[in-house]
């Protein structure tokens, strides 16, 4: 997969901005009482296939599929 390039050369670091920002939203949202991700601060020992939770070390969502843990964003 090939990225756009900028053509003034500058934005190169938008997927990390976008990235950010998501997580940022994450941080936030793991906050509230209706948040739809259990907050842990480690992998679930043992997963389900497709179980989502937000790891609160690393401040991302991470879901468990094909036997491993993989970060959403």
């Amino acid at each position: 997969m090939s990225l756009p390039v900028p053509v003034d050369g500058k934005g190169f670091d938008w997927p990390r901005k976008v990235a950010n920002a998501i997580n940022g939203l994450l941080t936030y949202a793991s906050r509230r009482s209706d948040y739809p991700f259990t907050p842990l601060a480690a992998d679930p020992a043992d997963p389900g296939e497709g179980q989502t939770y937000y790891n609160t070390i690393t401040f991302k969502a991470r879901t468990y599929a094909n036997g491993e843990w993989r970060d959403l964003f």
